[in-house]
């Protein structure tokens, strides 16, 4: 199963060239990797808001170095900080997130180091249109969701919330696709009820 991390890098990388998006603006980029982290966390019972902040409601290890690390790193604050420091904490080490996130998909076979070192989707990486397959394409199955009526999974939900957050689509479809989805697009990120706190704290954080 791909966390959010994973799914959100793939959405900010160019297919083409395999580098960030020339689109996205850096800030966007940074908050939408740190956003992912913390996401991930609430995702999987780990952390929690109150009007008081950001805590910790189950240190047990996920057995996920990257999730493990961040984990550790705010029970190590060892005290209640707000959602928007966490984004802004994690963002400052976005560039060891990133080659975290890309090693694990050149391991699953999901990217490629060409001999120019840059990367590039695979293309033995198709999707499988089977909502089993935890490994589907991110890009096809946002795209599905934006184009029928299914019902997308908490996770789903989860990265079109923080695309939608950290402005991603721009990288993602022309401006008249954006126009054309926009209203379905707020609808599904209003379901992301975990996440609120988060994405507010990346709007923070952007102003």
């Amino acid at each position: 199963m791909t966390t959010i991390g994973e799914d959100v890098l793939i959405l900010l990388l160019d297919p083409e060239t395999g580098r960030l998006s020339h689109q996205l603006e850096v800030q966007s980029v940074h908050n939408a990797i740190s956003g992912s982290l913390l996401m991930e966390l609430a995702l999987r019972n780990r952390i929690d808001t109150d009007l008081r902040g950001l805590f910790v409601v189950n240190s047990a290890s996920l057995n996920d170095h990257l999730l493990d690390w961040a984990l550790t790193k705010i029970i190590d604050n060892g005290q209640p900080r707000t959602s928007e420091y966490w984004v802004h904490f994690f963002a400052a080490d976005h560039e060891s997130i990133i080659d975290t996130l890309i090693n694990r998909l050149i391991e699953r076979g999901v990217l490629l180091r060409n001999r120019n070192r840059l990367l590039r989707f695979d293309g033995r990486y198709s999707f499988v249109p089977d909502r089993t397959d935890p490994d589907g394409d991110i890009r096809m199955r946002v795209a599905r969701i934006l184009t029928s009526d299914e019902i997308p999974s908490p996770r789903e939900i989860m990265v079109i919330s923080l695309a939608n957050a950290c402005d991603l689509w721009l990288g993602l479809m022309d401006e008249s696709s954006l126009v054309y989805f926009e209203s379905k697009i707020n609808q599904i990120a209003k379901l992301d009820l975990i996440g609120q706190a988060v994405i507010a704290a990346i709007k923070a954080n952007g102003e």
